[in-house]
């Protein structure tokens, strides 16, 4: 069976009419920041002896990892405390087909003014940008104490994958069927980071923007598994048909007859008398 595991401070149900793609359970994983312990301290005490992280977090969840194939993970808020440290090692990222973040970008400062990008949000990043991946994080610019609030540390991410990638996020363009659009919108392959600044508030980002982006950005893109197109272009989704070639054919085979035909007359039309 598949999972879908919700982290952090908010359960399915604060998602109006949010439902998880066909055949998936759902466990729910709560957490918070300020927690006893805190999401981070969780996650790290889900850490086996080959490094992983999701067979402790799935058995924390009653789920034997041996039954379990696919592992989605949806986290709000501190729950991306959590999410940044599952997606360190590459055997837990193969195992994580979508990552959905609302409002759990989080970090400390690098150095002054610099945030200091999550090292496993970067990794699933290049994952996604070319491979089997699917990663949408949403963020605001709701104040983090004295930390970096979650639209500075979506920025950063986003330098961080085009630092190591070598290629560039395409800018602008909006979300389909999302109701509230963010105030700016970065895409890569497949990776769609919405940075909604002072839009919505922190827990919007869950009650209102969770179940559409789940339904018309993530369940779409897992039905065919298609890779990004080009940037710029469409959102992850059904891939169209290829339009037959059976036109240009025709018109080539009749602009050859036609190209024979007035050679033929040019031809006569020189010879000598």
């Amino acid at each position: 069976m598949n999972v879908v595991a919700w982290l952090g401070p908010a359960a399915p149900f604060q998602a109006p009419g949010w439902t998880p793609p066909d055949g998936a359970k759902v466990l729910n994983l709560q957490c918070k920041g300020d927690g006893s312990p805190p999401c981070s301290t969780i996650a790290e005490l889900w850490t086996d002896e080959a490094g992983r992280k999701i067979p402790n977090m799935l058995r924390a969840g009653g789920v034997s990892p041996e039954t379990v194939g696919e592992v989605m993970l949806n986290a709000f808020s501190a729950g991306g405390s959590s999410t940044k440290r599952l997606l360190l090692s590459a055997e837990d990222r193969a195992q994580v087909p979508v990552v959905v973040l609302c409002d759990g970008t989080y970090t400390s400062w690098r150095k002054k003014g610099e945030p200091d990008p999550p090292e496993g949000f970067v990794r699933y990043g290049l994952d996604a940008i070319t491979g089997p991946r699917l990663f949408v994080a949403m963020s605001t610019s709701v104040p983090n104490k004295d930390q970096p609030n979650g639209s500075q540390t979506l920025e950063a991410t986003k330098n961080e994958i085009e630092k190591r990638s070598g290629q560039k996020f395409e800018e602008g363009g909006t979300l389909p069927g999302v109701p509230i659009q963010p105030e700016r919108l970065w895409r890569l392959g497949n990776i769609v980071f919405a940075d909604y600044g002072k839009r919505v508030g922190h827990g919007d980002t869950v009650s209102k923007l969770a179940t559409p982006v789940w339904e018309t950005i993530v369940k779409p893109w897992l039905v065919t598994r298609a890779p990004a197109p080009p940037v710029p272009g469409p959102l992850p989704g059904p891939v169209p048909e290829e339009p037959s070639q059976w036109p240009f054919y025709v018109a080539m085979a009749v602009g050859a007859l036609a190209g024979y035909v007035g050679t033929r007359y040019w031809q006569k039309q020189k010879r000598p008398a």
